[in-house]
Order: structure tokens, then C-alpha cells, then sequence
């Protein structure tokens, strides 16, 4: 019994000795994916993490490993959604980050944290004032915050918001984001170094397989011409807009062999069933449901093309780089993109994908049409330092780096 009490404090000690980080998610932790590859990388090289994680769908259970912890804080109760209830749930999230942060100081003596966008900020600046000497912080912005807020709440609050983020950025040691647009922005409001961390997966999750045996293992035909959509069936995304343009393409028959493959569920799952059956396409398009994310990955080998439309909302929307956009690249998938959008200049750039000019049904008809008659002979070239491996050393110099500087 005393040898196993030993035991357990030797590992507590060993634990304790790792460079400790302070993670905070508004979302869930086991769903993010940028957050995953992140913690992947800080425990390889030797850090301990707590994840204090908005639950916001509230069916995860908390994670304990030698490692990493990962508390579940469920605020926000997802049938009774309303964007009143959600402010609320976020007020709250900012007391739960200053009452863990206070446990985690009091144990550890000193931690950095890495805050993830804004809804994480206000319990994390707070204890950067209350512990400046102990407290190193890292502000990871995953989305263009004062458009967030301006589109969801009207321009008041999105004024009070970048306000304040414009307050908050001077107590950040450190700031990273997903793409150019919002370095460029970060850099303005704070005048210091942003560095671009890019939502581009590891390279472990590409299938080792062929495009034409991803086909087969599908039950695919080699020849089949595949349009794939990986997401959440929700109202932004340009879905029924496809299969009207499905049923064009039908009626013309100018794609005989054409596959639309849907994976993912949502709100309109059950709609885009009903519009697939009345327009009789179901040999056309197959719709998957959701499945695990290395199964996600063998669909996507398989196609031809990846669908990433959304009806333009915002300029999150205009500016975003989605993990659709970085998982269908490293399986070597051309992207159909809107154009005028970050990520349609992005596939320019690199050649790795095609634009619309609007998310009409006979524009996508139209632009699908001329993709599946040029038979896509190109080559495939995406640079090799977007991958996560090739990143991995600059995100964790990051981190080396404020702890050099904690100890000068």
C-alpha cells in the first residue's frame, strides 16, 4: 500500500516538474481540431496541459491522462440555444477561467496560458493582471473578432468588442492566427509580430492509398467523376444550391458519370434528404451522415473535387480558411471555392482549385460542367511547409521562447 502511495507521488512530481500550459477552448476541446494537433505537439515536447473547454452540445466527459487534462465546463444547454443564453454562458466562462487559472498559479507558481479567440479573453486577462510576473500569454485568434460580434449582435456590441480586444492585446506575450488577412489586422491594433499557424492537418491522416483505390474501396467506379461536401448540413453552406444544379446537370446530361458524395449531418439533413428523393437524384447523390474523422479523410481521397461554397454572410466567411480547405488539400483534392474569398485567392496562388463567381445553381452547373471536361490532368503541388509536421517547430518555438524569457 505505501509503495503504491510512493508511486503515485513520484508521478505527481513528475508531472509537475513539465513546463505547465493553461489551455482554454470556447468550444469543445475533442472537436477542435487545431486544438488537438496543438496539445499533440506540446506533449511531445514535454509540456502538461489543462483544457478547460466550453462544452457547448454538453455530452463530453472530462479526460485525465498523464499529460494532458481536460475539464468539460457545460453552460450552455443546446436545445434551448438563443444568442442571449450564449453571452451569458460566455460571461460565466470568464469566471471559471479565472477560478481554475487561480488553482492551476497556486500549484504550479507559474504557467503560460494559450487563449483561443475572444470568448476565452476576459477570465485570461484578468489573471495576467492579477499574476503579471507569473502568467505568460499566448492569444491564438482562430476568426476576425469584430465581425463576429457585429454580424451576430449589430454594430454596438461589435464596437464594445473590437474595443475591448484592442485593450486586451497588450497584455499578450505572444499572438498567432489561422490566416494572412488577420495577422495583418492583429499586427495593426497591437504593433507586434503575429505569426500565421495555418489549419493544415498531419500528414498520419492522409490515407495511404490511391485516388483510384479510395474509388474502389467506395464502392466507386475509377471513371466516376466524385464532388464531395465534409461538414455540417447547416443554412450558410451552399447545399441546396448544389443539388438544384445536380438536377441541371441531370437534365442536360452533361456529367453522366457524376458522384456527389455528402458526408456530415445537421439541421437540414433530413430536408436535403426530402430535395434529393422529389428530384429523383439519388443516383446522383449519396448522402453519408457523419462519420469519424480518418473515414472523412478516405472520402476525400477518393474525390475529384471538394465543395467549400458558403452564401457570403460576412467577412469571416470571405476571409476564412476552413480544415475542409487544408483536409482536402493534403488528400490532393482540388477545392471549389467562391470567388473574392480569401480562400479562392489561396488555391489560386497554388493551383489547386476553381471559383464561382455566385452560388446560383446554374453557375455551379455550369462551373462543374467545365471542371469534369478538362479531366483535371494538371499535377498536384501544395508547398510542404503548410503541413503540421513543418509547422510543429515554429508553434512550439513559440512557447521556448517565453520560457527563456521567464527565466531572464
Amino acid at each position: 500500500m505505501n509503495a503504491k502511495k510512493n508511486k503515485l507521488k513520484q508521478n505527481k512530481k513528475q508531472v509537475n516538474t513539465k513546463p505547465i500550459v493553461f489551455i482554454t477552448v470556447a468550444c469543445s476541446f475533442f472537436i477542435d481540431h487545431r486544438v488537438n494537433q496543438e496539445l499533440a505537439s506540446l506533449i511531445k515536447n514535454g509540456f502538461y496541459a489543462y483544457i478547460l473547454s466550453w462544452d457547448r452540445e454538453r455530452k463530453y466527459s472530462d479526460k485525465e491522462t498523464e499529460n494532458y487534462y481536460v475539464k468539460n465546463a457545460k453552460l450552455l444547454d443546446a436545445n434551448k440555444f438563443s444568442k442571449i443564453l450564449f453571452l451569458l454562458s460566455a460571461i460565466l466562462f470568464q469566471f471559471l477561467i479565472v477560478f481554475y487559472g487561480i488553482k492551476l498559479i497556486r500549484k504550479h507558481k507559474r504557467m503560460i496560458i494559450h487563449a483561443n479567440d475572444f470568448n476565452t479573453l476576459a477570465g485570461v486577462i484578468f489573471l495576467k493582471m492579477i499574476f503579471p510576473n507569473r502568467i505568460q500569454v499566448i492569444y491564438d485568434s482562430h476568426e476576425f473578432t469584430r465581425f463576429v460580434y457585429k454580424e451576430w449582435y449589430g454594430p454596438i456590441v461589435g464596437n464594445i468588442v473590437t474595443s475591448l480586444e484592442i485593450k486586451f492585446i497588450k497584455y499578450f506575450d505572444k499572438i498567432i492566427t489561422v490566416s494572412t488577412p488577420i495577422k495583418k489586422y492583429l499586427e495593426t491594433i497591437s504593433n507586434k509580430d503575429v505569426k500565421v499557424i495555418w489549419n493544415y492537418p498531419t500528414e498520419s491522416l492522409l490515407p495511404k492509398i490511391s485516388k483510384a483505390k479510395a474509388k474502389k474501396a467506395l464502392g466507386l467506379k475509377v471513371n466516376d467523376f466524385v464532388l464531395i461536401y465534409i461538414g455540417t448540413l447547416r443554412i450558410d453552406v451552399a447545399l441546396f444550391e448544389l443539388i438544384s444544379a445536380v438536377s441541371i446537370l441531370k437534365e442536360k446530361q452533361l456529367t453522366p458519370n457524376l458522384k456527389i458524395l455528402i458526408v456530415g449531418d445537421g439541421p437540414f439533413l433530413h430536408q436535403i434528404h426530402e430535395m434529393v428523393e422529389k428530384n429523383h437524384l439519388s443516383d446522383f447523390v449519396r448522402i453519408i451522415g457523419r462519420v469519424e474523422r480518418e473515414k472523412a479523410m478516405n472520402y476525400l481521397r477518393a474525390a475529384d473535387i471538394s465543395y467549400i461554397l458558403f452564401s457570403l454572410k460576412g467577412m469571416n466567411t470571405k476571409i476564412g480558411m476552413p480544415w475542409k480547405l487544408f483536409e482536402s488539400l493534403l488528400n490532393e483534392t482540388r477545392v471549389l471555392t467562391m470567388t473574392d474569398t480569401y480562400a479562392a485567392h489561396f488555391a489560386k496562388k497554388y493551383n489547386v482549385g476553381y471559383t464561382v463567381a455566385s452560388i446560383t445553381p446554374i453557375e455551379i452547373a455550369n462551373t462543374i460542367s467545365t471542371i469534369y471536361k478538362q479531366k483535371i490532368k494538371d499535377d498536384f503541388h501544395i508547398p510542404q511547409k503548410f503541413v503540421w509536421e513543418n509547422q510543429e517547430d515554429e508553434f512550439i518555438k513559440i512557447y521556448l521562447e517565453l520560457i527563456q524569457e521567464s527565466k531572464s
